[in-house]
């Protein structure tokens, strides 16, 4: 009896366990996340935040990006990765920030079940990149 009350003490804590790990996020720093879907186009730059998230429709991550490229070579980048690819991808109208002389492009891709939305905002001599990645899992 005292074997299969501790055997079910020791399964219920390491189910616990289990679930807290997989509701708090990982933050992976400058690196990107070791289990990001490959097919996800990354543009040359330095990684500024690079995290698991949690999203209304499931799993996913959250990068930052600072690239040296331009506000309009990050665009034609992105441009040309998804049209490359086959995907589906939706880029709305530049506009610009309230109070400053900065730019932002809204983006929205689909890749099967993943859906990528990201914003290219401008910069002096360089643009930052953000990524939400939406697994939908």
């Amino acid at each position: 009896m005292k074997t299969k009350v501790l055997s079910l003490i020791i399964i219920v804590t390491l189910a616990l366990v289990m679930f807290a790990a997989c509701s708090f996020e990982k933050n992976y720093g400058q690196k990107l996340p070791p289990d990001m879907p490959a097919s996800i186009p990354i543009i040359e730059g330095s990684i500024e935040d690079s995290r698991t998230a949690t999203f209304d429709d499931g799993k996913g991550f959250v990068i930052g990006i600072r690239t040296p490229l331009s506000y309009e070579e990050s665009i034609k980048f992105y441009k040309k990765a998804f049209e490359a690819s086959g995907d589906i991808a939706k880029f709305t109208q530049a506009t610009s920030m309230s109070g400053t002389s900065q730019k932002v492009m809204a983006v929205e891709a689909k890749q099967e079940l993943i859906i990528i939305l990201m914003e290219i905002i401008s910069g002096e001599g360089s643009s930052y990149v953000n990524i939400a990645v939406h697994l939908g899992k």
